[in-house]
Order: structure tokens, then sequence, then C-alpha cells
């Protein structure tokens, strides 16, 4: 009896270890996996503030304009964010306001810093398409009041509407569009605002956030 237990405990023993050994393997592998995207990513992140310096500094030398200082409070965000940045469109977002910054070319709000730090690449194309027919019309008001359709933009970006109305609330949140005054009904001067986004419009902040955006 005792010479099986003493069997057993060494099967149990041999089993063991095998199970240690390869506990061990399977921690070295883990750790390779997740060294390897961590190096690529540090390459990445010491790789990108040198190109986007220099798309800035070829920008600012095409255009002729002269550099101008910058507050911090403008210039630190804007080096935070887009030292994160990994889509490509976007990063161009953030050369375009960081060389309109530092030419003076365009007066840069810390406010723009954070709104396109909340926005997706498909929000920045399509506020790109808004701000281009917007231009088209030289008058203020009449550009203010220029209003979009939710099914035009669906086709357009080839979305379903649910992804529209997440993309125009967003836009709304922001402070970039707005929807429309109600029309038949006010308060005394004031008109009601409808809560919509089937149709929607540019606001002034919107305008002028693309325009920094812009080289």
């Amino acid at each position: 009896m005792f010479g099986k237990l003493k069997n057993k405990l060494k099967e149990w023993t041999k089993k063991i270890s095998e199970v240690e050994e390869n506990e061990e393997e399977i921690e070295e592998i883990v750790e390779e996996v997740k060294e390897k995207p961590t190096k690529e990513k540090k390459k990445k992140e010491a790789k990108a503030p040198k190109e986007k310096s220099k798309k800035v500094k070829k920008k600012i030398e095409q255009s002729g304009l002269q550099k101008k200082q910058i507050p911090l409070k403008v210039l630190v965000p804007i080096l935070e964010h887009s030292s994160l940045e990994e889509d490509s469109d976007l990063q161009d977002k953030w050369a375009n306001m960081l060389a309109n910054a530092i030419s003076g070319n365009k007066k840069i709000s810390p406010n723009y810093v954070a709104i396109l730090s909340e926005l997706s690449s498909v929000e920045v194309g399509l506020l790109d398409k808004l701000h281009n027919e917007a231009s088209q019309i030289p008058d203020y008001d009449k550009r203010k009041n220029l209003q979009f359709g939710r099914e035009n933009i669906c086709k357009i970006l080839s979305i379903e509407v649910q992804v529209a109305d997440l993309i125009i609330e967003n836009l709304i949140r922001l402070g970039l569009c707005q929807s429309p005054a109600g029309s038949g009904i006010s308060v005394g001067n004031y008109k009601f605002a409808l809560r919509t986004t089937e149709i929607f419009e540019m606001t002034s902040l919107g305008y002028e956030f693309v325009s920094v955006c812009k080289w």
C-alpha cells in the first residue's frame, strides 16, 4: 500500500514540476508579446514629434509668415494631444493648428485644442465639408442660417442614421453645430429651438474652429 502511495506521490511531483516549467515558459511568452508592441509604440511616439515639427516648419516657411510666441496654455496642450495622435488626418489638423499658432496667421483659442482632442477623423472630415459649403456664402447672417440635412450626411459618408445621429449630437455637444430655431412658434421675440438631428446648422464657433484647423 505504501509503495503505491509513494509511486503516486512521484507521479504528482513530476506533473507539478512540468506545470511549473510550462508556467515559466508561458510567462516568458506573455512578457515577450507585451514587450513587442510597447517597443513599437515607443518608436512611433519618438518619431511622431519629429515628423510633426517638419510639417509645421515646412508650412511656415512656404507661407513666408514670421514666427510668433505662443501662450503656454495653448502650446503645451497642442503638443501633448498631438503627440498621442495616431490618425494621419488628425495629425495634419494638429500640425495646421500649431502652424497657425506659431505664425500668428489665425488666433488660436485654448478651447479649440480641447475640441480637436474630442473629435474623430470622420467628424473632422464632415466639418470640412460643411465649412467648404458654408464658405461659398459671403453674407454672415445667411451663412449662419445655412441648414444641413442628416439624410444627405448619411449619403456623403455612407453611414447609417444611428451613426449620423451620434456624430451630429457630438458636434452639437461641442458647440460646433446647433439645432435650428423653430419657425412660427415663439415666446415674445424669441423662437423655440428644435431638438432634432434631422436638420442642423454650423455655429460661428464651428466655422472658426474649422478655419484654424486648415492651412
